[in-house]
């Protein structure tokens, strides 16, 4: 094995790679991580709230259509509220804490 060689950016990418699953295993991470891995690799749709918001934050997530009227009009907040809650997505921020 002594004469055996590996480029040093294949050695750099295999020990960050088993460093970042040893910390993925300490934190006990539970996730469907192909899918996480789906979404780099074959651009698959986001799978969890952070794919989302990273994906509409890196401009790979078509902005979301907000509605098919020109305008819209509400009786009161609490309409305007739930409507909101309804149709946006979560991570715009439209939800009530």
């Amino acid at each position: 094995m002594r004469n055996e060689t590996i480029p040093a950016d294949s050695l750099f990418s295999n020990r960050m790679q088993g460093m970042t699953l040893a910390v993925i295993g300490q934190l006990r991470a539970t996730a469907n991580w192909h899918r996480v891995m789906s979404e780099w690799l074959y651009g698959s749709a986001p799978s969890s709230r952070l794919g989302v918001a990273e994906a509409g934050f890196f401009g790979r997530l078509a902005p979301p259509v907000m509605d098919d009227q020109r305008f819209r009009a509400f009786d009161t907040l609490e309409d305007y509220r739930r409507w909101c809650e309804a149709n946006l997505p979560r991570f715009l921020g439209y939800y009530r804490v």
